[in-house]
């Protein structure tokens, strides 16, 4: 249901992948492109045009209280590991925490269902928010161009934003 895309700039998109089509729309901030579209009960297709400019996808779409607001539950939604990521997750749980009774959380479901994974160092920020300072993160050893071989720690550089207490469920899957 809705609107079927048929021609980006002219050129037909039936049989193209979808990555194609997307190549299509693509292109310089501040500049146009002209599509083609049939909808749902209109007879003649419809052409509009797009102004094309930079969109951000938020890492962390929603955040929100869960249940009844007694119980202090906080719900992340971590759609990516992109690099603001430790500062959205961070300013989530602030934003909740000011909803949560007596200004503090008992509890945070953190969602990763569908998240592709992304920078390294955006996922140790996002568990600088969680972890003790000092604690260890990921660790990797592989190697390195100029020395033959380089092992890295990442640990936490900060405190975390929630107390000891504060329980934290990670979901995980597709």
């Amino acid at each position: 249901p809705g609107d079927h895309l048929i021609r980006v700039g002219g050129t037909p998109v039936a049989g193209r992948t979808l990555q194609e089509v997307t190549d299509l729309l693509r292109g310089q901030p501040g500049t146009s492109v002209v599509v083609e579209l049939r909808r749902d009960g209109v007879a003649e297709p419809v052409t509009t045009t797009l102004q094309r400019r930079v969109i951000r996808l938020r890492d962390v779409p929603l955040a929100m209280m869960v249940g009844p607001r007694e119980d202090g539950i906080g719900y992340i939604l971590l759609r990516g590991f992109t690099t603001g990521a430790g500062k959205e997750v961070a300013e989530a749980l602030r934003q909740l925490a000011l909803q949560a009774p007596g200004g503090q959380l008992k509890g945070v479901v953190l969602d990763l269902r569908g998240n592709p994974g992304g920078l390294l160092s955006s996922a140790v920020d996002v568990a600088e928010s969680f972890l003790p300072s000092k604690s260890v993160v990921v660790s990797t050893k592989g190697r390195g161009l100029e020395s033959g071989v380089s092992d890295t720690t990442y640990a936490v550089r900060r405190g975390p934003l929630l107390p000891p207490s504060t329980r934290v469920a990670i979901l995980t899957g597709p």
